[in-house]
């Protein structure tokens, strides 16, 4: 295309800091970094009339275009990449070394010749006009393969502008107009700080896009494993289902077997000592019920454990419960299982004692239980109104 007749301008006017202060409303509201760089650069192309833009960004081992305004797609699909082979130089010499092509990738590279005036002392590139003498001389210069594309589409004026973070070229944002001279050094300038910008909101969507994905992937995993975890509770608490069904059905068939022995026996001695053994079976399986009814080893509600016992105790005794005035204070304690069952059998074997021996014709049968706990101990007072011992009582023979 012939570039002649394109009249050469003064520098481009437009409104800086609202030009800004677009760019931030654009970051500060756009959750998607695609997204914020499409909507950017549309609002610098509408705030500065710049003909075309496009903005490389890194991607593996390249630097495509991933947002333009103002390129036809043709433009953009021919020059989206810049990963290829070395100069016509080089080959001739043989090396088959890979580089990034045309001005983007000298100044990628950091290659950039610093006695041509066309480069900023912060690496950027501008050129005023396709027909600069410094231009020509880097075109023929041979060191790279250059592919011409924005002078051949008839643009005069070229700027790229490398975007950073943490001093590593990150993008290149490319501004190209058939208009001579609009770019002066402000401009340029300008142009610099707002990539500076462009690459700190970069690294911040980077990062922010890193956190929620690693906040996503965390979730993933907690749900994986929380399924994971609720299957093996719940294949456990079908094996405890079926080894408390299989103690409890043993129990049972053992006190069945006591009851039977008991009627059959016609020994008084006999009978006492089975119906002894069948009373301690009948503490153990109230004890068993509760474990099984809470689920919870470390919470059996004394309280609650002792009112069943009473209860059996009554029952397999074929004791009236309206002759029995029974009082309990327990405040709420509750123990574990290491306490329980030592507990259980003192109560089974205190209480089974007064209904045995405290009961008479005469008057009701009044029962006292408390249990108190002071720091680690646990104090158990049980009173009954029975007649005492007998005259002559001897603990140690009788």
């Amino acid at each position: 295309m012939n570039t002649d007749n394109i009249t050469a301008k003064s520098p481009l006017k437009f409104r800086k800091h609202e030009l800004l202060f677009e760019m931030m409303k654009i970051f500060n509201t756009c959750d998607n970094k695609d997204d914020f760089i499409s909507l950017m650069l549309q609002g610098m192309q509408s705030r500065t009339g710049i003909d075309a833009m496009a903005l490389r960004l890194k991607l593996f081992n390249d630097f495509p275009i991933v947002a333009s305004a103002g390129f036809s797609s043709d433009f953009v699909e021919s020059g989206r990449y810049l990963w290829g082979k070395g100069s016509d130089a080089e080959l001739s010499h043989g090396t088959q070394d890979h580089c990034y092509d045309c001005i983007c990738g000298m100044i990628i590279d950091g290659s950039i010749d610093r006695n041509l005036n066309c480069y900023s002392p912060k690496g950027s590139f501008r050129s005023n006009s396709s027909d600069d003498p410094h231009i020509q001389a880097l075109l023929s210069s041979g060191s790279r393969r250059f592919m011409q594309q924005c002078i051949a589409e008839g643009y005069n004026t070229i700027v790229i502008i490398p975007v950073k973070s943490d001093e590593l070229t990150t993008g290149l944002l490319q501004l190209c107009d058939k208009r001579k001279n609009i770019i002066d050094d402000d401009l340029l300038a300008f142009f610099e700080s707002c990539c500076e910008i462009l690459g700190l909101a970069m690294r911040r969507k980077n990062t922010e896009n890193s956190i929620l994905k690693a906040n996503i992937d965390l979730e993933n995993i907690i749900e994986q494993r929380t399924i994971e975890l609720l299957k093996t509770i719940a294949d456990k608490e079908k094996l405890v289902d079926e080894v408390n069904h299989r103690i409890k059905n043993n129990l049972l068939i053992i006190s069945s077997l006591l009851n039977l022995q008991v009627m059959k026996e016609s020994d008084k001695n006999i009978r006492n000592a089975l119906n002894g053994a069948l009373v301690r079976i009948n503490s153990m399986g109230i004890i068993h019920q509760r474990l099984y009814s809470s689920r919870d080893l470390e919470n059996i509600n004394i309280e609650e454990y002792v009112l069943a016992l009473h209860h059996r105790l009554l029952s397999v005794y074929k004791i009236d419960p309206e002759r029995v005035n029974f009082t309990l204070e327990c405040k709420g304690i509750a123990v574990n299982i290491d306490t329980a069952i030592p507990c259980g059998l003192i109560f089974n074997e205190i209480l089974s004692n007064s209904i045995r021996h405290a009961m008479v014709p005469e008057r009701m049968l009044a029962i006292e239980i408390s249990v108190l706990k002071q720091n680690d101990l646990y104090i158990i007072e049980i009173y009954d109104n029975g007649p005492g011992f007998r005259k002559g009582f001897d603990p140690s023979t009788d």
